[in-house]
């Protein structure tokens, strides 16, 4: 099984009463299908198990055996079937996206003060034209070659995106830190003048030499702030970057 005996424990302080698991032979459970009365459904906590993981989660459990077979009939018997996980966003922080709506209340008297910063990255795969002429009837292919990956940091302001950097591959907080002083001592300018606040979100690289970068801004008498987290729709770089991959 995927799942070491430790997280088995602790998924089972997570659905049982408190109660330990005890050895059992199971027949009479697996019998009346009350196993997952018993001792928790697996695929209420962790929904990518394979069929052999439920049953070895289950057997864990109960101190019986279980087999893949004896899982899918519980899961048809639940009315559970397998389906295609879709990723949906970690809900932010509504008090952590209102104390940053209130610093910029405070500190931003005209929308041309700010800069917002943030990286993409794409492929040679991204430029590549989607659709050729052909035969009807016929397929019409190409040949994928290796494109490197090419990462962009760039600052964008009121009047779109300023200024980028790139590097092959990603950034990390020391190439970052780098490019974003490159660019910062080309524009910023001391606030309250246009382009006197860099805004961040908040990925880590970002926070690795935050108090270098800090002191770098406020050397040229700028301000730095971050996003709430999870909050990219607060920033107009990332609309931004979408058009420049759809072009």
């Amino acid at each position: 099984a995927s799942l070491g005996q430790g997280a088995a424990m602790n998924e089972i302080a997570t659905v049982g009463e408190g109660a330990a698991p005890v050895a059992t032979d199971g027949a009479e459970d697996r019998a009346n299908g009350k196993a997952e009365q018993r001792w928790g459904v697996p695929w209420q906590i962790t929904t990518w198990l394979y069929l052999k993981e439920f049953a070895a989660e289950l057997a864990f459990r109960t101190g019986a055996p279980y087999s893949a077979d004896n899982e899918r009939s519980a899961l048809i018997r639940n009315r559970i079937s397998l389906k295609s996980m879709q990723r949906i966003a970690k809900k932010r922080n509504e008090a952590w996206h209102y104390a940053y709506r209130l610093w910029i209340w405070f500190h931003v008297m005209d929308w041309r003060q700010l800069m917002f910063g943030d990286e993409t990255a794409m492929d040679g795969r991204a430029l590549r034209r989607r659709r050729g002429w052909g035969v009807i009837g016929h397929r019409v292919n190409v040949i994928e070659l290796f494109h490197p990956l090419i990462s962009v940091l760039a600052l964008y302001t009121y009047t779109g995106f300023a200024c980028w950097r790139h590097v092959e591959g990603a950034f990390n907080a020391d190439t970052f830190l780098e490019a974003m002083t490159s660019m910062l001592d080309d524009i910023m300018q001391p606030w309250p003048l246009p382009n006197s606040i860099l805004i961040l979100d908040n990925c880590g690289i970002h926070h690795t030499h935050e108090a270098l970068l800090r002191a770098f801004i406020e050397s040229k008498g700028g301000m730095l702030y971050f996003l709430a987290a999870y909050s990219p729709i607060d920033s107009p770089a990332e609309p931004g970057f979408n058009a420049f991959k759809n072009c």
